[in-house]
């Protein structure tokens, strides 16, 4: 079975070079691109409506937004009005979000992951279907909400996760998960194994679940250079997840705490901390055909899209577009044989 493409580019440019870049990834072949809503950045829904006006084919992704720093009801007004502004295109992607980056720095409410997400799902999906709802929860409430417009175009609704209590909600809730940073194919039997747990305790079929592998990939030949760039956003990413997935990933907590130290300490993560091998499970960097080797073995796995992460601080010193002309013309035609 075929394997989608899809790429994440965060709205750091002005809203109509943004949209240019997604046009010129369409006519490249990819089936998808995402945006995040982290930092500070261009407001991502407005961003991606830029994009839908200048795309036809392409899917559109908001990965991912989450209910603490955006209330849930305008997460449904945006994502409904996006998805009828490109015909259907759309998915919308739910997270926790950038704890200290973003919600601590808004004084965001406080409140339970799984119980928010469920809750928000809950709430757009009977928004969407034109109920009027009240509900009181320690991160949000709503006293007699109702949509003022019929949404034709319900979206798939993708949970993005570390928690296997998370994977078992998607499995009973969600239309697909955004796996990040799993670059391990052991790793991934693994949270899919659970994600088909909650589904079939749901009554639900495991593969009706679409599986996002949000990996750093990038093609080069010169794979040196680029992994001393990637340490230590890898290593921000594995001091994050949760300790069960950093298990399922070999990454022992005794690394964990040195890279703690040193990120708290404004210290390099060096390979003698962040090894190469570890890296790796997280993240594919090399020449296509190692990449493309790579990216094969998840397929197998279970993931039915690559996601092509670029971490900012990453794509502002290498060519971020040249990397996705790399992947159309050297991985996407062979995904697609």
């Amino acid at each position: 079975m075929p394997m989608n493409l899809a790429f994440s580019f965060p709205p750091a440019i002005d809203p109509r070079r943004f949209a240019e870049v997604i046009a010129r990834a369409e006519g490249w072949g990819f089936d998808m691109a995402y945006t995040p809503d982290q930092g500070f950045f261009r407001d991502p829904f407005v961003a991606l409506t830029y994009a839908a006006a200048r795309t036809s084919r392409i899917a559109l992704g908001l990965g991912v937004v989450n209910p603490y720093t955006r209330h849930p009801v305008q997460i449904a007004r945006a994502a409904a009005t996006l998805s009828e502004a490109c015909d259907g295109r759309f998915v919308l992607g739910l997270g926790a979000g950038e704890r200290a980056n973003l919600r601590d720095k808004l004084g965001a409410p406080q409140g339970p992951f799984l119980a928010a997400l469920r809750d928000t799902i809950t709430v757009i999906r009977d928004l969407f279907a034109g109920k009027e709802i009240s509900l009181e929860t320690p991160v949000f409430s709503l006293k007699g909400v109702k949509l003022d417009f019929p949404v034709a175009r319900p979206m798939p609704l993708y949970i993005a996760t570390t928690d296997p209590q998370g994977y078992r909600l998607v499995g009973e809730l969600a239309d697909g998960i955004i796996l990040g940073d799993m670059g391990d194919p052991q790793a991934v039997r693994w949270a899919l194994g659970l994600v088909a747990e909650g589904a079939r305790a749901a009554g639900r079929k495991p593969e009706d679940i679409a599986v996002v592998g949000w990996i750093t990939t990038i093609v080069t030949e010169n794979m040196v250079p680029v992994k001393d760039k990637l340490r230590r956003i890898i290593a921000m990413a594995a001091r994050g997840m949760h300790k069960e997935t950093r298990r399922a990933l070999a990454i022992d907590e005794a690394t964990v705490a040195k890279i703690r130290l040193l990120l708290d300490g404004g210290a390099t993560v060096g390979s003698d901390v962040l090894a190469d091998a570890m890296l790796d499970r997280m993240a594919i960097v090399g020449p296509p055909g190692l990449c493309l080797e790579r990216i094969h073995v998840l397929r197998e796995a279970g993931v039915t899209q690559l996601g092509v992460r670029m971490p900012a601080a990453v794509a502002a010193n290498m060519d971020f577009e040249g990397n996705l002309r790399a992947l159309a013309t050297e991985i996407l035609p062979k995904l697609k044989a």
